[in-house]
C-alpha cells in the first residue's frame, strides 16, 4: 500500500533527515575500536562466502558473543570486570553496527540525562515517550529513504 504525505510534512521529514545526515562526518571518526585490518577480513570473507557484508558482521558479532561471555565469566568482580563490559560492549556495537552505534549513546545517554533532571512522575513519562519517538523517526527514515538506510536504518534494534 501507498500513501502520499502531504508535500509540506514530506519537505519536513527531508529536511530532518538531511540535518542527522549533516552530522555523519563528525560521528564517523568515533568507530575506534575495530582495527582497519579487520574490515579488509571482513569483506574478503563476505566475498568468499557470498555474503553481504552487513550480514556477516551481525553473525560475527553474535558469535563472538560466547568466547567474550566466557572470558567475563572468568574475571574476578571489580573494575576489570567493569572495564572489560564497557570495552566488550562496545566494541561489539561499533563491530556490528558501525557508525549507527551512535544511536545507542544517543538514546542511553538522553534517558540518563532525563531521569536525574526531571522529576519521577514525568520521566516515567518523558523517557518511553522520547524512546517511542526516537524510534518512529528511524521508521519514517525507512519509509521515505529506503535506499539510505546505512546511517538511520535500525534505530528500532538499538532502542
Amino acid at each position: 500500500m501507498h500513501i502520499d504525505l502531504p508535500a509540506p510534512l514530506t519537505a519536513l521529514i527531508d529536511g530532518g533527515i538531511e540535518f542527522i545526515y549533516s552530522f555523519e562526518p563528525s560521528v564517523a571518526p568515533t568507530v575506534v575500536l575495530v582495527p582497519g585490518f579487520v574490515d579488509s577480513y571482513v569483506h574478503q570473507l563476505a566475498d568468499a562466502i557470498g555474503f553481504d557484508v552487513e550480514t556477516l558482521e551481525y553473525t560475527l558479532g553474535l558469535f563472538l558473543c560466547y568466547p567474550l561471555g566466557i572470558i567475563m565469566q572468568a574475571l574476578p568482580y571489580g573494575r576489570m570486570r567493569h572495564i572489560f563490559s564497557f570495552l566488550g560492549g562496545a566494541f561489539l556495537l561499533q563491530f556490528t553496527l558501525r557508525i549507527q552505534w551512535i544511536h545507542q549513546l544517543i538514546t542511553s545517554l538522553a534517558a540518563y540525562a532525563m531521569f536525574a533532571l526531571l522529576p519521577r512522575k514525568v520521566s516515567k513519562i518523558a523517557v518511553p515517550v522520547f524512546v517511542m519517538v526516537y524510534m518512529t523517526l528511524g521508521h519514517l527514515h525507512r519509509q521515505v529513504r529506503p535506499g539510505k538506510q546505512r546511517f538511520l536504518s535500525i534505530l528500532a534494534f538499538v532502542c
